[in-house]
């Protein structure tokens, strides 16, 4: 039996949100492997023994040196691929989705993992019932109302202490969908945050994304994608950087919880 050692290790050649690029080291085919169908899994490969997709070769070898952003970060690094490829208004739709991805996880960080991590008893199946919770009663949000719930809670941090408060603040969420008013959003000390939040109210994609899905089927110019990818980065990445938001990993919060 060959070891593992005698199994040649090669990097991805390049990664996206949807798929791993690879060449065989035995024969150079270039070797696409879907994350949903081919390894079943999106956790971020860093080993994985995968076969070559050349039907003449079939031979094995390990894969690895994924990227580790988190989903929309993934789907932003996408759309620079998408424009040389002059796919712009598959670009537009990416973007769109990176805001609605990214503030997804903001309610999934401070309604579960967050208040999760903070109480005793780690209760998971009261988790997975909030996880549930949460999907039916976001589930037909478009970005208008999923970013005024999200502004909404910066404003006014809702301070969950554990789950049985985050189920009561979940069931309410269809009446936090108002949009704050600029008033508002100007109280918060910091400027740099309040400026963010104001201009996430009609981010430019968002109009795009409307014209592109329409039944017109609207096709951007390389102007409007990369004015689009410019702002998009800008307000992800910024709020990002004023939020934490680092990653969808339970354990990461427990972890801090604990003083990790």
């Amino acid at each position: 039996m060959i070891g593992d050692a005698a199994i040649p290790f090669v990097r991805r050649k390049s990664s996206t949100y949807e798929n791993f690029y690879v060449d065989c080291p035995y024969c150079g085919f270039p070797n696409t492997f879907n994350r949903a169908t081919d390894f079943q899994s999106f956790e971020p490969i860093a080993r994985l023994q995968v076969t070559c997709q050349k039907a003449d070769c079939a031979k094995s070898f390990f894969i690895g040196g994924d990227l580790v952003n988190p989903a929309w970060q993934m789907l932003i690094v996408d759309c620079h691929a998408l424009k040389s490829q002059k796919h712009y208004a598959y670009c537009i739709l990416n973007l769109a989705q990176a805001f609605e991805v990214y503030l997804s996880l903001f309610l999934r960080v401070e309604l579960l993992y967050k208040p999760y991590a903070k109480e005793g008893t780690h209760d998971l199946d009261h988790l997975n019932r909030l996880f549930e919770l949460l999907y039916c009663k976001t589930k037909k949000f478009t970005f208008n109302p999923l970013s005024n719930v999200f502004m909404n809670m910066i404003v006014g941090p809702p301070n969950l202490r554990d789950l049985s408060e985050a189920e009561v603040f979940i069931n309410c969420l269809p009446s936090k969908t108002t949009c704050p008013s600029d008033d508002s959003i100007g109280t918060l000390s910091d400027k740099a945050l309040s400026q963010l939040l104001v201009d996430l109210k009609n981010p430019f994609v968002m109009t795009f994304r409307h014209q592109v899905v329409h039944k017109r089927a609207y096709r951007p110019t390389l102007q409007e994608v990369e004015s689009s990818m410019d702002e998009t980065q800008r307000l992800l990445y910024g709020l990002d950087h004023k939020l934490g938001l680092l990653n969808d990993d339970l354990n990461y919060y427990v972890g801090l919880a604990n003083g990790g």
